[in-house]
């Protein structure tokens, strides 16, 4: 990777027009419910007591998961389109066919988000407005 991501998610937002945003913003939703199933999975089977797992409830967190580890794999897709449609540096440069590469970004990209923002690092999102910068500096 010669760019960070979050200096590659930049640089296709700036570069694209308002429906393309809304596109890639769809796109980067894709990751963070990936990551959100994921994770609600993992923390129903770390609080429930083993002898109390519902494993009906499991399978659909299982099925959820996967239907979103599919999006995932989807939104990569489409990313990298947008990116070649304005000429940056694409930003799912792996083999989006391997699904745990895939999973992983998916979690690279939410936690370089959020981390971003907390130690105001590479900052994301520099296409917004002034006036919506600073309401995100006071939230």
């Amino acid at each position: 990777m010669s760019k960070s991501i979050n200096k590659r998610i930049t640089d296709l937002f700036e570069s694209l027009s308002d429906n393309g945003r809304h596109e890639a913003k769809a796109c980067i939703d894709a990751f963070w419910g990936y990551y959100s199933i994921v994770v609600n999975e993992q923390r129903y089977s770390l609080e429930t007591p083993k002898d109390e797992l519902d494993y009906t409830y499991m399978k659909i967190l299982e099925k959820q998961r996967s239907e979103a580890h599919d999006a995932g794999i989807n939104a990569c897709s489409r990313l990298n389109e947008l990116c070649r449609e304005v000429n940056v540096d694409k930003i799912c440069d792996f083999d989006i066919t391997d699904r745990r590469r895939v999973a992983e970004f998916c979690g690279f990209v939410v936690s370089g988000l959020f981390y971003s923002n907390i130690i105001c690092k590479d900052p994301m999102a520099s296409w917004l407005s002034s006036a919506d910068k600073t309401m995100a500096d006071e939230g």
